[in-house]
């Protein structure tokens, strides 16, 4: 078998015990290793949320459908948008496969929550009143920072959406995160809301259009029940994080990223040719101008087992980036952009990184002469 490892996601399907894909493969080839999809462990790990948070993305995605769900409303709101100057005229949709929504749909509703608090309050003078919870004090501020933990969360998703994408590479990003998470929490216990700038603007604007004294002044910083909500729920997430992260990955050796600087153990396989490569003036240039896969291939030849270690970091896939992005593809082939029904051809050239050089293909083209 010319492949050493499976990145899948976690159906049944797939890492079933009896019956999964991983399970059939490894009983004929024992020796392939297997992980969990980084994002789709990131999607799971990052849904677990308090009640009370909870509650608030559950008002808010219900005000989005009211007002989005219905084309009289939708219309009334675009009209009050416009009117009011706003910079969006429209609310966007929460859809719960796609793992970029969440902090997109709250985000938007933080920034137009004046038009969405001005709509509902005319709605509610009509009759309307399923919409009540959206209006409770503390909602605005729980969005906001709702808003900005989700774009942060899927900040860290779309870093690892990448061909170049390894294993080491998710590694360091999941734990620039965990130590992004800690400084966040001492500083929201301090009061300092600065990693959620969407609530930090708010607050700062609302302290600035009150002037009636301090009084008035601390009820308007966030309040304390629901830093420590926040706070309860990023300390979870991080549990989270190390439960979904901690499992069984591939090999991974420090060394590989930077030769010239890590520490050689001297019970390693490859010490001796990791010595050797230190001492070479030649290899030390060739790093520095030149990407790391490229490096360690052309090291090949000099240090073949040190290179065929460093080849084991660059092969697993940590991600089932390239399936979404093919599927991605063909959800916007299959629509109107294709000519026929089979469209294995279609996906491969849409799926390619392959230039075509349109000049040399014109030229081969014969003319139609006309009889």
């Amino acid at each position: 078998m010319q492949f050493q490892h499976i990145c899948t996601d976690g159906a049944p399907a797939m890492i079933g015990v009896r019956t999964g894909f991983v399970t059939r493969v490894k009983s004929k080839w024992p020796h392939i290793s297997n992980s969990h999809c980084s994002l789709h462990r990131y999607a799971l790990a990052s849904k677990t949320m308090p009640p009370e948070l909870m509650s608030v993305l559950d008002s808010v995605i219900s005000s989005i459908n009211f007002i989005r769900g219905r084309a009289k409303n939708h219309r009334l709101f675009d009209l009050m948008a416009q009117e009011m100057g706003s910079t969006h005229t429209s609310l966007l949709y929460h859809t719960q496969v796609r793992w970029l929504s969440r902090g997109k749909c709250l985000a938007r509703v933080f920034e137009m929550h004046t038009e969405v608090e001005i709509f509902l309050r005319e709605m509610e003078t009509r009759g309307d009143h399923r919409h009540e919870n959206y209006k409770k004090p503390g909602v605005s501020d729980e969005a906001g920072v709702l808003g900005r933990h989700f774009r942060h969360l899927e900040r860290g998703k779309c870093h690892s959406q990448s061909r170049e994408a390894s294993v080491s590479d998710v590694k360091d990003k999941l734990a620039g995160l965990g130590a992004r998470i800690a400084l966040w929490i001492r500083r929201l216990h301090r009061g300092n809301v600065a990693a959620f700038p969407l609530l930090d603007a708010f607050l700062l604007d609302r302290r600035k259009a009150s002037s009636n004294g301090k009084q008035q002044q601390q009820q308007l910083d966030l309040p304390d029940d629901l830093k420590e909500s926040i706070a309860a729920h990023l300390e979870r997430l991080t549990s989270e994080f190390k439960a979904y992260f901690d499992g069984v990955e591939p090999a991974y050796y420090p060394w590989y990223k930077d030769p010239f600087g890590a520490v050689v153990d001297d019970e390693m396989e490859e010490a001796e040719e990791l010595l050797m490569l230190r001492e070479s003036a030649v290899a030390k240039a060739e790093f520095r101008k030149l990407s790391l896969s490229e490096f360690w291939l052309q090291q090949q030849d000099t240090y073949p087992r040190l290179c065929n270690k460093a080849a084991q970091m660059f092969l697993p896939f940590p991600t089932t980036y390239l399936c979404e992005a093919g599927f991605s593809v063909m959800f916007d082939l299959k629509p109107k952009k294709r000519n026929r029904l089979e469209m294995s051809s279609d996906m491969r050239l849409a799926c390619s990184e392959t230039k075509p050089n349109i000049l040399k293909l014109v030229a081969d083209c014969k003319e139609q002469v006309s009889h």
